[in-house]
């Protein structure tokens, strides 16, 4: 059975302690309400850094013309969800579908855009076949921790989230395993300290999603243990502490950042 971690009421009568104003905060409420967003971990940001914009889109196969017209075409149908035009965004994908296919250098420049945008507005089916496209496409071209990151991604897309917990924890081994395998040449290492922090994000927040309290809390501790080195500059080698430093202003909403989250997530699995 669940544990209930529901936040506790407060009457508005009563002054607040600080960790029930933290409680209260709305970056709090946001993410213990919208956890599912999270899961994903920036996908579009995996997606468009690590796997899609790496590859130089090489102008002299695309006319003038037809670099207008795609343009044009991904415009309108990233933009028909403002307008509330639903046959305007099938439309602008269709014409977007037929430019790509008679210009396939194209794909590595909109393919994931595309299921980005269909992954955000819950066609996930759709999204599936253009992300699959892409990693298939890249998967010989691109690091496979990446890969195997997008991938996973695509398990959550479709909420199979017991897999993509299991995926990211292999993952996760499977760096670490790399970094020790590399110490004496850490260039030779295969992700960067991003892909690390993405990934044990996901964890997090999938044992939160599952349930899984006790191993959520050994997550946050060693998040809240790296974040610490990083101040101190004992991080281990394969990774660079400014990244994990910037995660508290990248993930905040007015005070609260997402130390403050790990602290109220901490508060209420204890209590």
């Amino acid at each position: 059975m669940k544990k209930n971690l529901n936040r506790p009421s407060l009457s508005s009568d009563t002054p607040l302690s600080w960790s029930d104003a933290l409680l209260a905060h709305p970056f709090t409420q946001w993410a213990s309400d919208n956890g599912k967003i999270l899961l994903y971990s920036f996908l579009g940001l995996i997606i468009l850094v690590f796997i899609l914009f790496q590859f130089i889109w090489r102008h002299h196969a695309v006319s003038e013309a037809d670099f207008v017209r795609a343009e044009k075409e991904f415009s309108l149908f990233t933009s028909s969800k403002d307008i509330s035009d639903p046959a305007a965004e099938v439309e602008a994908l269709k014409n977007l579908h037929a430019i790509m296919a008679a210009h396939p250098e194209l794909y590595p420049k909109y393919e994931g855009l595309i299921a980005e945008t269909l992954l955000l507005r819950g066609k996930n089916e759709e999204a599936s076949l253009y992300a699959t496209s892409a990693i298939k496409r890249t998967a010989y071209e691109n690091d496979p921790f990446y890969t195997s990151y997008a991938q996973a991604t695509l398990l959550l897309a479709n909420e199979k989230y017991e897999e993509g917990l299991k995926a990211a924890l292999n993952l996760r081994n499977r760096m670490l395993e790399q970094a020790q395998a590399f110490k004496d040449t850490p260039e030779k290492l295969q992700y960067g300290t991003f892909l690390y922090a993405l990934n044990l994000l996901r964890i997090a927040m999938l044992q939160q999603q599952l349930s899984l309290f006790t191993d959520e809390l050994a997550t946050w501790k060693e998040w809240e243990e790296l974040t610490l080195k990083s101040h101190e500059g004992t991080l281990p080698f394969y990774l660079k502490g400014q990244l994990f430093l910037s995660f508290n202003n990248l993930l905040s909403e007015g005070k609260a950042s997402l130390a403050d989250y790990i602290e109220a997530r901490k508060k209420l699995i204890t209590k």
